[in-house]
């Protein structure tokens, strides 16, 4: 298993550290954190096996919690950007649709297609 991905990112005068890490058993899941000042203050936890079975592979899993933990900074920096200009960040969420999209569109055809 891959040891997860931390960033930090500066929004103005604000720091924020995310967090991102795959669980396994009992609770299979991509787990970020968002860290501001040492605290708490945002949590995307979503199961991985809905969308890659139980057997997912470590690239599989790599690709996902990499993804999960892009879209977390991106959304950050809407945000940001959008409490900035006085106004609300629109199209950052992708959804869960939207990403098994990106993901099948990554995997390529299944074996059955070929």
């Amino acid at each position: 298993m891959f040891p997860g991905f931390n960033t930090e990112i500066d929004c103005a005068k604000d720091r924020f550290h995310i967090q991102t890490e795959v669980m396994g058993s009992p609770d299979p899941a991509i787990l970020t954190l968002v860290y501001k000042a040492g605290a708490i203050i945002n949590r995307v936890k979503r199961n991985y096996t809905e969308v890659l079975g139980d057997n997912p592979t470590q690239e599989e899993l790599r690709y996902l919690a990499e993804r999960q933990h892009r879209r977390v900074i991106d959304e950050i920096r809407a945000e940001h950007a959008a409490a900035v200009d006085g106004g609300e960040a629109q199209g950052q969420d992708e959804g869960l649709e939207k990403m098994i999209v990106e993901f099948l569109d990554f995997k390529g055809p299944s074996e059955g297609s070929r």
